[in-house]
């Protein structure tokens, strides 16, 4: 590279890395500096916030198509408050970056949060709330994924704290199909109620449909089963769960275990005892063979062997 050109190049990316940080200075210019720059990195933002150590990320924006823009910006005014939620996008990865701006006493904005939302195969979704007089921001992420594994979060975010983080994570949707064969299950949370007095409380619809899939990967519909969840929150700010939630969740560990499988579906799998014409009862029979001697299993196998086909 010529010496003239060297150093026309080191001035054009300074004079562009104050163009982002001028523009981040306020949070419509950088929305309008997104949305009108087509070739463009991050990093010149993530060093001008405050709030680098939380490690934001985007990949570089370069326009792929004619007209296409890479990233994308979008504005969330929180209502009722002097601050403003930024959400930038880099379109062909679907990654997010959620900053927080708020007004100073001076008046200025200053970035003060930013939540980077995990990506594999879910688009992030987001809203603004309003509970009672406090603020909030949901938005959905990826959870567990893996061979057989995957679970999308919501995740909600009290805008009236000084943290930019979730005060309450749980499983929206998941799916657990164990390899080669086991019990897997899908589940959904879905909000049905929402309470800001006299405490703060949130209802949970719980939905779960469990199935046996074979070493073939033959599948067989076993049972499904709803719940309610209440989350209350308490002095310190965090929600508390009252109500079944273990095989409503996808975490790290997708099958909690026999033992704690026959207490769970103790209802259903009494059914499938009862009837030996159930397409169900010879896999029953042949699953309580493989499960620990606890009260629940002991049960089940005296209903299997009392059954009247087994009894004549």
């Amino acid at each position: 590279m010529r010496p003239t050109l060297a150093i026309l190049f080191v001035f054009a990316a300074g004079l562009y890395a104050q163009d982002i940080t001028v523009a981040a200075r306020s949070p419509r210019d950088l929305v309008e500096f997104v949305q009108n720059h087509h070739d463009f990195d991050w990093e010149p933002l993530w060093n001008f916030s405050a709030v680098s150590e939380y490690g934001p990320f985007l990949p570089h924006c370069s326009q792929t198509f004619s007209g296409v823009s890479a990233c994308t910006a979008d504005l969330l005014p929180v209502p009722d408050s002097e601050q403003i939620i930024v959400v930038l996008e880099h379109r062909e990865s679907s990654f997010h970056v959620f900053l927080r701006y708020q007004k100073t006493a001076a008046g200025d904005w200053r970035i003060t949060g930013s939540y980077t939302p995990v990506v594999r195969y879910f688009r992030p979704e987001y809203r603004l709330y309003q509970l009672g007089e406090k603020p909030f921001l949901i938005l959905s992420e990826q959870g567990i994924s893996g061979a057989g594994v995957s679970s999308e979060l919501e995740d909600w975010f009290d805008l009236s704290r000084e943290l930019f983080l979730p005060v309450l994570t749980f499983t929206r949707h998941g799916r657990y199909s164990p390899w080669p064969s086991g019990i897997g299950r899908e589940v959904h949370s879905t909000v049905v109620s929402v309470e800001a007095q006299p405490v703060e409380q949130i209802t949970l619809n719980l939905d779960a449909a469990f199935e046996f899939t074979a070493k073939d990967g033959a599948t067989l519909p076993l049972f499904h089963r709803t719940d309610r969840m209440v989350l209350t929150r308490n002095a310190a700010g965090d929600f508390t769960a009252h109500g079944p939630d273990a095989f409503y969740d996808i975490q790290d560990d997708p099958e909690p275990g026999p033992a704690a499988f026959l207490r769970f579906a103790w209802q259903s799998l009494a059914e499938i005892a009862a009837n030996p014409a159930d397409k169900r009862f010879p896999w029953l029979t042949a699953y309580l063979k493989t499960c620990p001697d606890i009260p629940e299993s002991r049960r089940l196998k005296a209903a299997l062997y009392n059954s009247p086909i087994r009894r004549k």
